[in-house]
């Protein structure tokens, strides 16, 4: 399976009366949002990752395991929860006909909970689009990896898994795309 690690796009600024996880991408952001969707469609078509999955695939809120219904390979898309990343992946989800799944642990940056959530995916998942924020992002790849690597706003990542199982979760850095 390929992880394709996306950090949101340029958010407007914080401030003490909004909630983090409640600021949304600038319009600069969306703008970039909506240009790199079309990157990513020619990397995964180049890639000979299906942008076509089964339309019944993804259902907004339901769980990995109902995410998933097909055998033929398939792209799923978590989310962070907070409004600047689903805003990110919002044309993502548009132009591959896939809807999103929020994963709370992807803004917590819990690393045992995504493990046990891609231990959970089935077989026929061949593209995991992960969209959320930095330093969470980084620091999962290095985990998965070994390799440091910087994610600026926008930028998405390939990482290869090469070790799936209860206890390992092991993966090669593929490079920014």
């Amino acid at each position: 399976m390929e992880i394709i690690f996306i950090r949101h796009e340029q958010a407007e600024a914080g401030h003490a009366d909004l909630p983090d996880r409640e600021r949304r991408l600038s319009q600069k952001g969306q703008a970039q949002a909506q240009a790199a969707v079309v990157e990513l469609v020619d990397y995964l078509q180049k890639a000979d990752i299906s942008p076509d999955p089964d339309p019944d695939l993804g259902q907004l809120g339901n769980s990995v395991e109902s995410n998933v219904a097909s055998q033929t390979p398939a792209t799923v898309i978590w989310t962070s929860p907070a409004l600047r990343a689903q805003e990110t992946a919002q044309p993502i989800m548009e132009a591959l006909k896939v809807a999103t799944d929020l994963q709370d642990f992807i803004y917590s940056g819990e690393f045992s909970k995504l493990q046990a959530a891609l231990a959970e995916l089935p077989q026929s998942v061949a593209t995991l689009l992960l969209v959320g924020h930095e330093p969470i992002l980084s620091q999962w790849i290095e985990k998965l990896t070994g390799e440091a690597v910087k994610m600026k706003k926008g930028d998405r990542a390939s990482v290869k898994l090469d070790k799936l199982d209860g206890q390992t979760l092991e993966g090669t850095y593929q490079g920014k795309i």
